[in-house]
């Protein structure tokens, strides 16, 4: 097996550090020279390290204050994965409703999914579904599936609002940090609960999405499926930079 790079070592140490509770979110990360003599390398090492998980949005710098741990409750990542935009690229706030909320046995196809037993206590879930709504209209309707054994007591608490991002409410309320998504777009028709939810009618066309939401360590803890109406919104793909 080919031995990553000194950098790549000390970024999944620090990864590490962060699922062990090092760093809680939010937190101050310490600098550059104390994290160095924490993993025994040069500031080089360390700088290219953090580079990368900023570049992950798992650690956030700060001009003048330092690098922090990046915290989803706040409202500057109220958007964070949240891809729905108005046709002009205006963004709004949304606020979501939650119309049901239960806990089963994963069928394998999920557990799967999930990297959980098949069949069993440990391959219990949460199946959640989930109204979104932009300008005060139903725009998207999202059923979501997380494992029970990382969102113990998992209550409607939260859910039906829209201050805090939904990955937001997973890191504060249950400690699940979401590091990356993976979405695959198509085009369907309305089902009945779909054109129900979204005054539509059966068959009208809407976007479907289907994701999975990782955590650290290329972790899968959520799948969700969602349906949106896109008469009036898009779904907007943002990516690159030079910063």
């Amino acid at each position: 097996m080919k031995k990553l790079p000194l950098y790549k070592e000390v970024k999944n140490k620090i990864i590490q550090s962060l699922i062990a509770g090092d760093w809680r979110p939010g937190e101050t990360m310490p600098s550059e020279p104390k994290l160095a003599e924490r993993y025994r390398v040069g500031i080089n090492t360390v700088r290219a390290a953090v580079g990368e998980l900023v570049a992950a949005n798992i650690l956030v710098r700060k001009q003048g204050k330092g690098t922090f741990v990046s915290l989803y409750a706040s409202g500057q990542t109220i958007y964070s994965f949240f891809n729905l935009v108005q046709v002009d690229g205006q963004r709004e706030l949304p606020l979501r409703q939650l119309i049901s909320l239960r806990k089963v046995t994963a069928d394998n196809k999920t557990a799967d999914h999930l990297r959980l037993p098949r069949k069993r206590s440990a391959s219990k879930i949460f199946r959640l579904k989930i109204l979104i709504k932009l300008g005060g209209t139903a725009v998207a309707m999202s059923e979501i599936t997380i494992p029970a054994a990382l969102f113990k007591n998992l209550a409607r608490r939260g859910f039906d609002d829209g201050s805090v991002s939904l990955y937001g409410l997973y890191q504060e309320n249950y400690g699940v940090t979401i590091i990356r998504v993976a979405d695959m777009l198509g085009a369907t028709g309305a089902n009945t609960n779909v054109a129900a939810a979204l005054g539509l009618h059966v068959g009208d066309p809407v976007l479907e999405i289907n994701r999975i939401a990782y955590t650290f360590n290329d972790y899968p803890v959520e799948i969700r499926r969602t349906y949106v109406h896109t008469k009036n919104y898009r779904y907007l793909v943002d990516q690159g930079g030079t910063d």
